[in-house]
């Protein structure tokens, strides 16, 4: 069964990100707007992706209410910035002792979560595609980079339905293991259409709405259309 994590009703979006199955309904609104949520539990890394717009997609309208200490990690193309959240001040603070609430966190672009405890992060928003075959792009570059379905789809990275993830073969993709707070690796075999793991294994990943992941040699761009 196609896997595709969009659940609208009354031209509003309902989406657990952690779930494995939804069924869609037909949308008659040309800006579907909703929330996703993300279950996140402390001492656990998450590598997430802003699933909606906000119109102003910057770190204190994507992470809402985190328990303090919690921390943001953002990739800077050779590592991470880390911020992390002062709960008394409402405000990120960087490694310099500096508040910066204004660190950009668009859809299709992933970062590192680590919450101060036990937490729901409700994205909420818009989706960034008009319905009926409205499309969104993610400028992909052959660095590695941590990237994320600008569309709030959860499903297997193959289906062109939903994914739509054609990238040039030896891509590399890196997605997180949340439970062994680990790395799973495997490259794209352009001849067969398929991922394969380090044992020579298909192993194509299903990834949640709200996930990311990273690639590197892949430059490309992934158009998405919202059904």
């Amino acid at each position: 069964m196609k896997i595709k994590t969009l659940a609208i009703a009354a031209a509003t979006l309902a989406v657990g990100a952690i779930s494995s199955q939804a069924q869609t309904t037909p949308v008659y609104s040309l800006n579907v707007v909703g929330y996703v949520n993300q279950v996140c539990s402390s001492n656990n890394f998450y590598l997430l992706c802003n699933p909606l717009t906000t119109g102003n997609d910057v770190i204190t309208n994507v992470i809402h209410n985190p328990p303090g200490n919690s921390q943001a990690l953002i990739w800077n193309g050779g590592g991470y910035n880390t911020y992390t959240y002062a709960a008394k001040k409402s405000s990120w603070i960087d490694g310099s002792g500096n508040t910066n609430n204004n660190i950009p966190l668009p859809p299709g672009v992933g970062f590192f979560y680590l919450p101060g405890n036990n937490t729901t992060n409700t994205f909420s928003g818009q989706i960034a595609a008009n319905t009926g075959g409205g499309t969104a792009t993610n400028v992909l570059s052959a660095l590695l980079t941590p990237v994320g379905s600008i569309i709030p789809y959860g499903d297997t990275v193959t289906n062109k339905a939903t994914f739509n993830l054609a990238v040039p073969g030896n891509t590399i993709m890196q997605y997180w293991n949340v439970g062994a707070q680990s790395f799973n690796t495997v490259t794209y075999a352009a001849k067969k259409g398929n991922w394969i793991d380090g044992s020579g294994n298909t192993n194509n990943p299903n990834i949640p709405v709200g996930q990311a992941f990273f690639l590197s040699g892949g430059a490309t761009n992934w158009v998405q259309t919202l059904q």
